[in-house]
């Protein structure tokens, strides 16, 4: 039986200064609808970093599916 792992990433960015909150926010919302939609899908979160920016963070999401091949 052979399988295949196909994985992807996200990236979601968040920016310190005030005037940002309402970009944060939307960022926050379209990462929680991406990762539902990727989980339907079959892909399951292997791990999440956050990378230091000099006016923020950035956010990485990890996620992979295996399948198995006829």
């Amino acid at each position: 039986m052979n399988t295949r792992t196909s994985f992807i990433t996200l990236d979601t960015r968040q920016i310190t200064s005030t005037e940002a909150t309402t970009a944060n926010s939307q960022a926050r919302h379209m990462r929680e609808t991406d990762l539902n939609e990727y989980g339907k899908s079959g892909y399951e979160l292997r791990s999440t970093i956050v990378v230091p920016q000099e006016d923020g963070i950035v956010i990485v999401d990890t996620l992979a599916r295996t399948q198995e091949m006829i």
